[in-house]
C-alpha cells in the first residue's frame, strides 16, 4: 500500500502587519515573495529556491499559446526555444513536421506570404454567421432533435451580440461627442495658455480672469485630475471603431490572410514562422512571456527559471481566438517537446471545443500541464450561463488541466481577490498573484505594470516549470496534485458579485476555487521531495 502523502500548506489564520515600505525590486517582484517571512502574499519562489541548492535544472519548454511574442526583448531573447531540426529562412520543412522554417514556433494567423492577422471576429459573432441561414426566424419546434444544442448556443450568441452591438453603438456617440468637446475646449484654452503649461492651477487662474470659459476649464481640469489622455480617447474610439468594423461585423472574413477553411481541422497549410512581426499592436504574449521566464538573476523582471525555453506559439490577435488554431497549437506544442502549455486566454463561447478536447486528451496522454486563466469577468464560471473556454468540463478522465483566478497584494476582504477575476469551485482550480505584475513590454520603455488573471497563469506555470526542472520524473497528475494541494489557505472572507443582483456579498476566499487555496511554491517543492523520495 502505497505511503500517504504529508500534506504541506499554509494556513493563515490572521492578517500579519505589513513592514515598512518596499524596495521598487521588491515591489516589481511581489510575486515571489513569503505572506509569512516577507508579508507579501507571494508564491514563495525565493523561498523554495533555499530547498534546491545544490541541485541541477533541467531544462523545460513551455508553449506560450498567446499573441506574437517579442523574441528580440533583451529578457527573452536568450531564453527562447530553437528547433535544433529546422534551419532557419531555408524555405524547407527540413524536420517533416509540417511546418517550414519553424525555429522558434509558429504564428497560426499567418500566410506564406509572411502577412499576420491583426484582427479577429468574437466567437459568438461566427456563431450567428454559421447558423444564420440554418437558425434565423425560426423556433426550436422547427429544428430537428439533433440540431437542439446548436440552436439553443445560436440564441445565446445572437442575445449577446445584440447586446454588445447597442453598447458598442452607444459607447460610440458619447465617446465622439466627449471627444469633439474636450477638443474644443483644449482649442479655446490654448490661446490663454499653451498646451505644454497647463495644470490645474493655471486653469484655475484662468477660470477667475475669464469666467465665461468655466465649462471647457472644469472639462480640462478634470481629464488632468484624474489622468485622461487625448490618447486615451483616440485608443477607445479604435476600438469601437474596430468592434463595428470587425468583432461584430457579419461580413468580415477573419480567415482571409490565412486562406484555410476554419470548418476543416485536418486543413493545417497555413501560417508562418514569423512570431515577433506585429508586437507593438499584439503586445500581449511579451508581457505573458516575462512573468514566466525572464532571467532570475537580473535587475529587472524576476522569472521562475534560466532553465525554462519559451516556445511561442501564435494563435491570438485582437478579437477571439479560433478552436482550431488552439487545437493545432497545443498539438503542435506537444509533437515539439513542450512540458507545460501557457494559454492565458479564454473566450465565453466554443463552436468547435470538442477539437480542442481531443487535443486537450492528446496532451494529457503525452504528460503535458495545460495552464489556462479563468477571465476577467468577474463571475462564477461554474455556472453554465458564464461558461469559459477552453475548459475540462467534458474530459473527467484528464489530469493536465488547471484554471487559474488572480489576488492582489492587499490581503482585506475588499482587495484580496483581484477585483475583475472570475472564480468557481468546479472550474478555477486555484488563485496565484495577479494586480500589478510588473514584466516585460514590447512597448519603448521594455517594462511595464499590468494586472489580470492572464498574468496569475504564468505564475503557475511557473512553479510547474521549476517542479518539473528539477523533479523531471513527476507525472502530469502528480505535479498538478501538488499545485492544488500545497497552497497557502487564508482565512478571509472576500467581496464578490452577487449572482443575482447587482450588489456584492461576502464569501470565504476557501469557497472561490477548487483547492481553496494560494499557489506556493516553497510546500510545492517540499511535496514534491517527499515523492520523489519514497
Amino acid at each position: 500500500m502505497p505511503q500517504k502523502l504529508q500534506l504541506f500548506s499554509t494556513h493563515i489564520p490572521f492578517i500579519i502587519p505589513k513592514k515598512s515600505e518596499l524596495t521598487v525590486h521588491e515591489k516589481n517582484n511581489w510575486q515571489h515573495k513569503d505572506y509569512i517571512e516577507d508579508t507579501i502574499p507571494g508564491v514563495s519562489t525565493q523561498k523554495a529556491y533555499s530547498l534546491l541548492k545544490g541541485k541541477q535544472a533541467t531544462t523545460v519548454v513551455i508553449a506560450i499559446l498567446d499573441t506574437e511574442v517579442d523574441i528580440f526583448h533583451p529578457e527573452l531573447k536568450d531564453q527562447l526555444w530553437i528547433n535544433r531540426d529546422e534551419i532557419a529562412d531555408n524555405g524547407i520543412d527540413d524536420d517533416a513536421n509540417g511546418y517550414i522554417d519553424d525555429v522558434h514556433g509558429w504564428n497560426f494567423l499567418g500566410n506564406a506570404l509572411d502577412e499576420n492577422t491583426l484582427y479577429t471576429s468574437y466567437e459568438y459573432t461566427r456563431i450567428l454567421k454559421r447558423y444564420a441561414t440554418q437558425f434565423e426566424n425560426k423556433t426550436i419546434n422547427e429544428i430537428p432533435d439533433q440540431d437542439h444544442a446548436a440552436f439553443r448556443t445560436y440564441q445565446k450568441a445572437k442575445k449577446v451580440y445584440n447586446t454588445e452591438l447597442q453598447k458598442v453603438t452607444e459607447n460610440t456617440g458619447q465617446y465622439k461627442a466627449m471627444y469633439t468637446l474636450f477638443k474644443n475646449a483644449q482649442n479655446i484654452i490654448s490661446k490663454y495658455i499653451n498646451d505644454d503649461k497647463i495644470t490645474i492651477e493655471r486653469l484655475d487662474s484662468l477660470k477667475i480672469a475669464q469666467p465665461d470659459l468655466e465649462e471647457q476649464i472644469v472639462l480640462i481640469s478634470n481629464a488632468i485630475r484624474y489622468d485622461v489622455k487625448e490618447q486615451d480617447m483616440l485608443d477607445q474610439l479604435d476600438f469601437l471603431s474596430a468592434s463595428t468594423a470587425t468583432y461584430l461585423n457579419l461580413e468580415f472574413d477573419d480567415r482571409k490572410i490565412t486562406g484555410d477553411n476554419p470548418e476543416d481541422i485536418k486543413d493545417i497549410s497555413y501560417g508562418n514562422p514569423n512570431i515577433s512581426k506585429n508586437v507593438k499592436s499584439l503586445y500581449h504574449g511579451t508581457l505573458v512571456a516575462g512573468v514566466l521566464s525572464a532571467k532570475i538573476d537580473n535587475k529587472g523582471v524576476e522569472g521562475f527559471s534560466n532553465a525554462f525555453k519559451l516556445m511561442p506559439l501564435a494563435i491570438s490577435s485582437n478579437g477571439d481566438e479560433h478552436d482550431k488554431d488552439i487545437a493545432l497549437a497545443i498539438r503542435y506544442a506537444v509533437d515539439n517537446g513542450a512540458k507545460i502549455i501557457n494559454m492565458s486566454s479564454g473566450k465565453n463561447f466554443s463552436m468547435h471545443s470538442n477539437w480542442v478536447n481531443d487535443a486537450i486528451a492528446y496532451a494529457n496522454n503525452h504528460e503535458v500541464l495545460i495552464v489556462t486563466s479563468a477571465g476577467n469577468d468577474n463571475k462564477n464560471i461554474d455556472l453554465k450561463e458564464n461558461y469559459y473556454y477552453p475548459n475540462d468540463h467534458q474530459l473527467p478522465d484528464t489530469n493536465n488541466f488547471i484554471k487559474v483566478g488572480a489576488i492582489s497584494q492587499q490581503v482585506d476582504s475588499i482587495h484580496f481577490k483581484f477585483a475583475n477575476s472570475s472564480y468557481g469551485t468546479i472550474n478555477v482550480d486555484l488563485f496565484a498573484p495577479g494586480e500589478d505584475i510588473y514584466t516585460t513590454s514590447s512597448s519603448s520603455q521594455k517594462y511595464e505594470v499590468v494586472s489580470g488573471t492572464s498574468f496569475a497563469t504564468p505564475i503557475v506555470s511557473g512553479v510547474a516549470g521549476l517542479l518539473l526542472s528539477y523533479f523531471p520524473d513527476l507525472t502530469v497528475a502528480q505535479v498538478k496534485e501538488i499545485l492544488l494541494s500545497s497552497g497557502t489557505s487564508y482565512a478571509i472572507e472576500v467581496s464578490i458579485a452577487s449572482d443575482t443582483t447587482e450588489t456584492s456579498k461576502r464569501i470565504p476566499f476557501a469557497e472561490l476555487s477548487k483547492s481553496g487555496r494560494v499557489l506556493n511554491a516553497y510546500n510545492a517543492v517540499r511535496m514534491a521531495q517527499q515523492i520523489v523520495e519514497r
